[in-house]
C-alpha cells in the first residue's frame, strides 16, 4: 500500500526498531572492540536474544532471562572441566544458541545440551 505509516504495515514499531537499530550499529562500526582487536556484535545477540549468559572467570551469570543458580552451576563446572574462561551465551529460549568467540567450537554441543534442558 502506498503511503503506508510505519507499523501499520505487516511489520510492528518494535521490528522497524530492531530493524533501525541493527543498520545504526552497521554504519558506526557495530559491535565492542575486544582484547586483540577482535571485532564483536555482542550488543546484536543481546538485544534479538531471550536469554544472555555471561561467563566471566569461569564463572556464569545470567545477564538477561532467568535462570535458576543450580543451572548456573551446571554450566560453570562444564566451562571449568573444558577451560573456559571468559564467553556469553546467546539464546531466544526456542532452537538457537549462539556463542561468542572465547568459547571454543569443541564444546558447543555440551553447552547446547545443558542450556536445553535447563528450558525443558
Amino acid at each position: 500500500m502506498a503511503g503506508s505509516v510505519v507499523g501499520r504495515g505487516t511489520m510492528g514499531l518494535g521490528t522497524w526498531f530492531k530493524i533501525s537499530a541493527l543498520i545504526s550499529i552497521a554504519l558506526t562500526g557495530g559491535g565492542q572492540i575486544r582484547e586483540g582487536g577482535e571485532r564483536r556484535m555482542n550488543f546484536c545477540h543481546r538485544f534479538f536474544s531471550k536469554y544472555a549468559i555471561r561467563i566471566h572467570g569461569g564463572r556464569a551469570t545470567s545477564v538477561k532471562g532467568r535462570m535458576t543458580s543450580s543451572k548456573l552451576r551446571e554450566l560453570e563446572k562444564i566451562c571449568r572441566e573444558t577451560g573456559v574462561q571468559k564467553g556469553e551465551i546467546w539464546s531466544n529460549g526456542v532452537d538457537r544458541v549462539t556463542f561468542s568467540a572465547g568459547i571454543p567450537d569443541a564444546i558447543h554441543q555440551l553447552l547446547r545440551n545443558c542450556i536445553f534442558e535447563i528450558w525443558r
